[in-house]
């Protein structure tokens, strides 16, 4: 049984042997998602900090040069994968607005669609009445649901006074 070996390329070698060819898989390379995965793996307090610049110092010290665009991208894409994956939200302005309970502003006065007084108040008897009835059926599990629901309400009674 003889073979024999071609080299085609620098990241695979061909085995010739009785009439098929067979790959041959090499080492794989450290990739750049692969540092990011560890650092973040050892470091999860950098998952929480919505700063990078403290990756981009442990970089520089391991590497001994500052990111390009493709070593950025891989540790933004590794972040945000590993935040998903452990849990871990950012604290941005939306989050912080919504915390507030704030209604997003329109962009442009004029292009808000004017409702009738009547169909606001439709809505809100319809909201009371989801409301009265989520309060009635479990008011420990559906929390989140009742307060959501005041919410809207509240909403609703804001309009009417406008």
């Amino acid at each position: 049984m003889g073979y024999r070996m071609d080299v085609e390329s620098p990241g695979c070698t061909t085995l010739f042997l009785e009439g098929y060819y067979m790959a041959k898989q090499q080492a794989e390379a450290a990739n750049r998602s692969a540092f990011w995965r560890e650092l973040f793996t050892n470091h999860k307090e950098l998952l929480e900090a919505r700063s990078n610049n403290a990756c981009r110092e442990y970089f520089r010290q391991a590497h001994g040069r500052e990111m390009d665009e493709k070593d950025n991208q891989a540790m933004t894409n590794v972040k945000a994968d590993l935040r998903k994956k452990f849990g871990i939200r950012a604290k941005g302005k939306k989050r912080k607005r919504a915390a507030k309970g704030a209604a997003p502003v329109a962009a442009d006065a004029a292009t808000a669609h004017k409702v009738s007084l009547s169909s606001l108040e439709q809505l809100e008897i319809a909201i009371d009445n989801c409301l009265s009835m989520a309060r009635h059926l479990d008011p420990e599990r559906l929390d989140k649901a009742i307060r959501s629901l005041r919410a809207a309400r509240n909403n609703v009674v804001y309009l009417q006074g406008e």
